[in-house]
């Protein structure tokens, strides 16, 4: 684990983010690398990332858990995406104080990307993490997957509500959980989940539906 890097890019942040909101401002720096750095990169202890070439991490922010995979994962191509320009400069402005050369930005509506040939099913991995309740997440994201490859849906503990409601979705998109893991963070700092799904066959054209469809009518 680069730690070094790790505390660079918390620094960085940190300083950005008096200028645009990246992270909650009663977000302490002293339980970042627990609460968010160790969550972003323990997924690395039970998937083999070896062979993975392109990673994108959708609705971003400030690059959680995007920008520690990155630092993780030096041989892969990671795209942060997410709606808002700012925060995508601020990302970039990040990047380059802290060195870190494999990550791109991409700004635009999940929805719309998902439909573009420059992303849809390009990806080895996609990852997401406080994004969406899993269905409308599972339309966000398994469009931008290549068959074969994986989602990865970080959650907190109290996932088994959204995951029972996502059979249709996954027959519809194209997708199947593989794995469950469990976890609790450094410091009695609370339990979060990884839900890994593959992607078994292609999306239908149609999904993801037009802005706000997702959010608005789950597919459930």
């Amino acid at each position: 684990m680069n730690k070094e890097k790790f505390l660079q890019f918390i620094e960085s942040l940190f300083e950005v983010n008096q200028k645009i909101n990246l992270i909650s401002r009663e977000t302490k720096k002293e339980d970042f690398f627990n609460k968010h750095i160790f969550d972003s990169v323990k997924i690395l202890e039970y998937l083999d990332f070896s062979n993975v070439g392109t990673l994108l991490d959708i609705g971003s922010g400030g690059g959680i858990p995007g920008i520690p995979l990155a630092i993780e994962l030096p041989n892969a191509t990671v795209t942060l995406l997410d709606s808002t320009e700012k925060k995508m400069k601020a990302a970039k402005e990040i990047l380059k104080e802290i060195g870190v050369e494999n990550v791109k930005t991409a700004v635009g509506r999940i929805e719309e990307l998902g439909h573009d040939p420059n992303f849809r099913e390009s990806f080895d991995v996609v990852t997401a993490r406080a994004v969406a309740p899993l269905p409308t997440l599972l339309e966000y994201a398994l469009p931008f997957v290549k068959v074969g490859g994986h989602f990865i849906a970080y959650k907190s503990k109290n996932y088994s509500e959204e995951l029972a409601i996502c059979d249709e979705a996954l027959k519809l998109l194209g997708g199947k959980l593989i794995a469950t893991h469990e976890y609790t963070l450094p410091a009695d700092s609370g339990e979060r989940v990884y839900l890994v799904f593959e992607k078994i066959k292609e999306t239908p054209e149609k999904y993801p539906r037009r802005i706000g469809v997702p959010k608005k009518s789950p597919l459930i």
